[in-house]
């Protein structure tokens, strides 16, 4: 990846042209003897020179912006709000030695994907629920398990992976029911996967929680589970420390909602007299996304072989003071395809 978005910075221009034509996103950034980044180029600087000039073999620090906008490595949630205020479309993110280590684009910001050039390794397991009907998606449910509903040309499942792949998380257990034959021939026939996947098959429908049970005797670590008709967009690493500095015995992954209602809302006193008025109030609530981090003792509390939600345990879990915490994201970094306006949503936010 480091070859598509990095170039010398006393190459020729024909040279800078053939890598942005390779990488496609319209810029390069250029390095200095100590691979230091100190510049970029876009197609904007090349379109300006070639307007005054037709000299391709020029070495390209002569038309590069040396005075480029980046953002730090431990600053990287500041780079949206960069982008939109000098109207760029991409930041590179540098490290205290000003050497790059990932891009981050506006266009899909919110899906928080990054060109990454160092990789991370949490080496954490994740579990993927994937063993409901989907009845809320018929009819392509009726066709298709939900694991399988294609988002543009990649499943749901597929696209969750994707994110923990980010992560260095490559080592999965999917628990499935529904169709499963037709999840599990799909997944076997991908070749040469960059991760290992795993089925745990229920042979009855044991709602949210009730598959966990199987995971008692192999689960003896702490583990990220989410639904399969979910996308959460956030820093997964930064989830699993704050879980663990809290030590929680389980982590929710909770977006901030925030709605207007669409009414003036009327408050009352005692004697029915009008005490207050508001036009189109807002509300903010914490909503549970289906994504959590949990630690193996959490699955002392699941019965075996019983169809049970995972909100009945987590409420006896409450009741017994167990410690349970949150993460939160913003609404966008939540994408959910429970319904059929939210599936459209997503294939539009993510269709390829």
């Amino acid at each position: 990846m480091r070859k598509k978005m990095v170039i010398k910075e006393n190459a020729s221009l024909t040279k800078a042209l053939k890598v942005i034509n390779e990488n496609s996103k319209n810029i390069v950034f250029l390095e200095n003897k100590s691979k230091e980044i100190v510049a970029s180029l876009s197609d904007g600087d090349i379109r300006r020179h070639l307007k005054e000039s037709k000299d391709l073999c020029i070495q390209i620090d002569k038309i590069a912006n040396y005075s480029f906008r980046y953002v730090k490595q431990n600053e990287i949630t500041k780079a949206r709000k960069i982008m939109l205020k000098n109207k760029i479309n991409c930041l590179p993110v540098l490290n205290e030695e000003k050497k790059i280590t990932s891009v981050v684009f506006i266009k899909d910001f919110n899906k928080l994907k990054t060109l990454s050039i160092v990789s991370k390794a949490l080496k954490i397991p994740v579990v993927i629920m994937a063993g409901g009907k989907g009845t809320r998606l018929k009819p392509y449910s009726d066709i298709l398990p939900k694991p399988l509903i294609p988002i543009g040309n990649v499943t749901i499942t597929e696209r969750i992976i994707e994110r923990f792949l980010d992560f260095g998380i490559n080592n999965f257990t999917m628990i499935v029911n529904h169709k499963r034959d037709l999840v599990k021939a799909y997944f076997n026939g991908i070749k040469n996967k960059n991760y290992k996947l795993e089925f745990i098959d229920e042979s009855r429908p044991l709602k949210t929680g009730g598959g966990l049970g199987f995971l008692k005797s192999i689960m003896k670590e702490t583990f990220f589970m989410t639904n399969c008709d979910i996308i959460v967009d956030g820093d997964y690493e930064k989830f699993y420390k704050k879980h663990k500095q809290e030590k929680n015995i389980m982590t929710f992954v909770c977006a901030q909602k925030n709605l207007v209602l669409p009414y003036g809302t009327i408050q009352l006193d005692s004697k029915k007299n009008i005490l207050s008025f508001e036009e189109k109030p807002k509300m903010r609530f914490l909503t549970n996304t289906g994504f959590y981090i949990i630690e193996p003792e959490f699955l002392n509390f699941v019965p075996n072989n019983k169809a049970i939600d995972i909100t009945d345990m987590i409420k006896v879990c409450i009741k017994l003071k167990k410690k349970i915490g949150i993460a939160k994201i913003s609404e966008e970094a939540w994408h959910d395809m429970g319904q059929h306006e939210e599936l459209l949503r997503m294939i539009d936010f993510f269709g390829e």
